[in-house]
């Protein structure tokens, strides 16, 4: 063990030397720096450490990486763990050969075994890119996870499932990583004994500044997709989503927006140009406002080509309002029986799967009777059906 002032006295020349082999930077720092730099030469490794870090965020004209990556061997070899693993992770970076993944190894497992809740799990990331065996790698995210690092719950979740997942995101979302706690959520609203649960988790997410759950709190309420559409509450939730780039909360909030007169326009709009652009939930929107138009009449050809774009996003809520609605499409254009036949059995397989849509627009076929018999009674047992299942325009 080397002395504490000898220590000092080795950063100290190392730093000088560092300095010396690139004139052009030298110690030329930014005012955030100046107080690590004073520490580090005065002989603190965390204080090296956070220099280093800061100079090897990235490679570009403005930053000494080589001096970083020195100051981040100098702290490490002193123990200061965050340097270790911060290290271990450029290395991972920077890996252009096997020598550096060799490295990174070393020094995420060394402050591993220094119980380093963020170097094991470090470690189970220098083993995935290393192709290592799943279970080490599992292992190390497990011992991130039990010695308090979110980010190691999470990744052990990832690579675990089941219960075993679950435990995990949850101790994730009590040490505060939001998008553990958005993935509990997503993960226990698909379970109704859980959903009311999860809802109110991920709309705490969301106030917390998690877009991403605003965005899903704001599907979950979404006019058409949703049995619980609400677009007092939805809105605010897509407003902060859309934000933040999220494109399917853009979608919800014009689809609230179609219901104020001097918004619709402008809304209905940007949901045209959103489904031109290949976002389904538009698409899905923008085509039901449009085959609702009479005057002028709709465009038709483009509402069936929409409701396909959103056809297209399988097993979920999106596909089973659009695809049904694009099959009444077909059924109203069917010149013959043998045309009318496949959308016909494809509603009846939907319906028996229990998309409330697909009961709905069958019941609507039996009152009809065009290409079915008439029978005002299976059509009012479907309509009940798809009423229990959701479909609000089936229960008026």
């Amino acid at each position: 063990m080397v002395p504490q002032p000898a220590r000092a006295l080795v950063v100290i020349g190392l730093l000088a030397a560092c300095a010396g082999t690139n004139p052009r930077t030298g110690f030329a720092i930014r005012p955030e720096q100046a107080d690590d730099e004073r520490r580090c030469q005065a002989g603190s490794p965390p204080a090296c450490g956070a220099l280093g870090k800061m100079l090897t965020a990235n490679r570009n004209a403005n930053t000494d990486f080589e001096r970083g990556m020195v100051l981040l061997e100098i702290a490490c070899g002193q123990d200061d763990l965050p340097a270790c693993t911060h290290l271990a992770g450029v290395y991972v970076r920077e890996s252009h050969a096997k020598t550096s993944l060799a490295r990174a190894h070393d020094l995420a497992a060394r402050a591993c075994t220094l119980r380093s809740g963020p170097a094991c799990t470090q470690l189970g990331e220098v083993i995935w890119h290393e192709k290592g065996d799943p279970r080490t790698r599992a292992e190390a995210f497990q011992k991130g996870c039990d010695l308090g690092d979110a980010e190691g719950c999470e990744l052990y979740a990832g690579a675990r499932g089941g219960k075993e997942a679950d435990a995990a995101l949850a101790h994730a979302c009590e040490l505060g990583r939001l998008s553990s706690c958005h993935h509990l959520a997503a993960k226990r609203l698909r379970d109704p004994e859980t959903r009311h649960e999860a809802a109110a988790l991920m709309l705490r997410s969301c106030q917390r500044g998690y877009a991403q759950s605003c965005e899903a709190a704001a599907i979950w309420m979404a006019p058409l997709i949703s049995p619980n559409a609400d677009c007092a509450r939805v809105a605010p939730l897509a407003d902060r989503a859309c934000g933040a780039q999220h494109r399917s909360a853009c979608a919800v909030s014009d689809a609230c927006k179609l219901a104020i007169p001097h918004e619709a326009g402008a809304a209905l709009e940007r949901l045209r140009a959103a489904c031109d652009d290949d976002e389904a939930l538009a698409c899905l929107y923008w085509a039901d406002a449009e085959s609702a138009r009479t005057q002028p009449p709709p465009d038709l050809e483009r509402v069936v080509r929409a409701y396909d774009e959103a056809c297209k996003i399988e097993g979920g809520p999106l596909a089973g309002v659009a695809c049904p609605r694009l099959l009444a499409i077909k059924l109203a254009r069917a010149q013959a029986a043998s045309e009318a036949e496949p959308a016909l059995s494809a509603l009846r397989r939907s319906c028996d799967q229990s998309t409330g849509e697909a009961c709905c627009e069958l019941g609507e076929q039996y009152r009809i009777g065009k290409w079915v018999p008439a029978d005002a009674g299976k059509a009012k047992e479907l309509r009940l059906q798809a009423c229990r299942l959701g479909c609000d325009r089936c229960c008026r």
